[in-house]
């Protein structure tokens, strides 16, 4: 009798409950959303109201996390968003939100590797006076990632939790460093709905849920 050389599925135990929320949490981003993505968001809508919008938008995704947990309950196939809407709103929306996501999951991973090379070639410059091309950072990091994500799963997991826990650490001394040494003056501004109600914020909204 010949043993089959290979098995489907995961091979087991290799993923536990903290590797699993390790790759979740990672998937966030969270130092890439503090560092790009909100700072990105006021410079290129000038609104200050944006910490007002996490206030408007947690009870949103708090109410689609309950949805998404009581769908995934009844639907295990593995094609991300398309069998939920397609289940729900039918086949042709279904595969709508699909092309949608598709574009848009590809849109962002070329900004995070753009982001990730020109900060990196430019933290170099200004530590080590090396001028590195931002494109040869950025070719660098999708090569370890294909790397990283030929290997095994469990080895994944490692790296990410590593990384997750120093972007954790590293916003957390942001956090300590800004508020020790806050700006002369207090505004209660930032969370004021006059200041983010304002022209533009459908892109805080769409930038921030994103």
């Amino acid at each position: 009798m010949v043993t089959p050389s290979f098995t489907r599925g995961l091979a087991r135990p290799r993923l536990g409950v903290a590797q699993i929320v390790f790759f979740v949490v990672a998937a966030s981003g969270p130092l890439v959303a503090v560092a790009g993505g909100i700072s990105t968001t006021y410079a290129v809508t000038g609104i200050v109201g944006v910490p007002l919008s996490f206030v408007f938008l947690a009870p949103v995704l708090a109410l689609f996390a309950v949805g998404y947990a009581a769908m995934s309950r009844h639907i295990t196939n593995a094609g991300a968003f398309y069998p939920y809407v397609a289940n729900g709103l039918g086949r042709s929306a279904g595969v709508a939100v699909s092309f949608v996501t598709l574009i848009a999951y590809n849109a962002i991973q070329i900004g995070v590797y753009g982001l990730f090379g020109w900060s990196l070639a430019d933290f170099v410059g200004q530590k080590a006076g090396i001028q590195i091309p931002w494109w040869l950072c950025a070719i660098a990091a999708l090569v370890l990632v294909g790397v990283l994500g030929a290997l095994r799963v469990d080895l994944n997991a490692k790296v990410l939790g590593t990384m997750l826990v120093l972007e954790c650490a590293t916003i957390f001394v942001i956090d300590v460093v800004g508020f020790g040494n806050a700006g002369p003056g207090d505004s209660v501004a930032p969370i004021s709905p006059g200041s983010l109600f304002v022209g533009g914020v459908g892109a805080v909204f769409a930038d921030i849920l994103d």
